[in-house]
């Protein structure tokens, strides 16, 4: 779970496949909303894209999904992670 306005928290996906040498990494996201996007990420470690919540990014609450993108000489999609957002409080 997650909170609306954090920032700072990073988004780390697994994709289960090595991705060492990936020239392009992002993680997708489809807000509860039904609104689609994309955040710039990085391959990090063998398997995984990584990026770092921003001020403004989680801005509805409700089940986000979120999905690796990557590509090198190949196109891939890891699994579809869902996290719920909540309200901030203040």
């Amino acid at each position: 779970m997650i909170a609306e306005k954090d920032i700072g928290l990073q988004l780390r996906l697994n994709t289960g496949v090595d991705i060492s040498g990936a020239s392009v990494a992002r993680v997708d996201y489809r807000k509860p909303s039904g609104a689609t996007g994309s955040f710039t990420g990085a391959a990090t470690g063998t398997y995984y894209v990584a990026y770092t919540l921003q001020s403004g990014d989680i801005d509805e609450d409700g089940e986000w999904e979120f999905q690796a993108y990557v590509e090198n000489t190949y196109k891939l999609r890891g699994n579809i992670a869902k996290v719920r957002a909540v309200e901030a409080l203040v």
